[in-house]
């Protein structure tokens, strides 16, 4: 089964306002462009799922994106699991510090994270499964499974385009183009 992948972080939050922020205007305003960039490059009759992560900024996110491609949001636990217990250490990014210190600190692993985020994907209906989430978990699914290094940041609202090959029957990801 082939479906279109997109992975997006979410807007920009408001700087300051904490683990809620809600978006600037221009996080708004690139979320709403980003949405009729994934209408346009949507083929006519396909179905969208937008798979959001519940934090305030994705869902905002997510809500812009719908307001031009359409479809239906679904809201996930797209964070990994005990993240609250990372912080950054010696002026890396969140990313490095994660992959070095995760076994230490209890949190899942990047292979936990990527199976559990492959069974959401499988289960969503829709041609085109759009995934609002993180910086930190959107680099553990293009690292393993299209294979992309992570060293560079991901900006607001930039979207990664994948063509998603599953499994038929247990959903495994056998591969991912972009």
């Amino acid at each position: 089964m082939n479906r279109m992948l997109i992975l997006v972080r979410h807007g920009e939050p408001q700087m300051h306002a904490g683990k809620k922020g809600k978006l600037t205007i221009a996080g708004e305003k690139a979320s709403i462009e980003l949405g009729q960039s994934i209408l346009s490059e949507t083929p006519k009759g396909t179905t969208t799922t937008i798979l959001s992560s519940r934090a305030l900024r994705c869902v905002q996110t997510a809500r812009a994106i719908q307001q031009n491609c359409g479809g239906s949001i679904v809201m996930a636990n797209l964070r990994l699991f005990k993240a609250d217990r990372l912080t950054i250490a010696n002026n890396q990014s969140k990313f490095s510090t994660y992959i070095q210190s995760y076994a230490a600190l209890g949190i899942e692993s990047p292979e936990q994270y990527f199976a559990r985020i492959q069974t959401l994907i499988h289960h969503q209906k829709g041609d085109t499964i759009v995934v609002v989430g993180h910086e930190v978990g959107l680099k553990i699914i293009l690292s393993i499974a299209a294979n992309i290094p992570s060293a560079r940041p991901l900006r607001y609202s930039q979207q990664h385009k994948l063509l998603l090959r599953e499994s038929s029957t247990d959903g495994t990801i056998r591969s991912i183009q972009i």
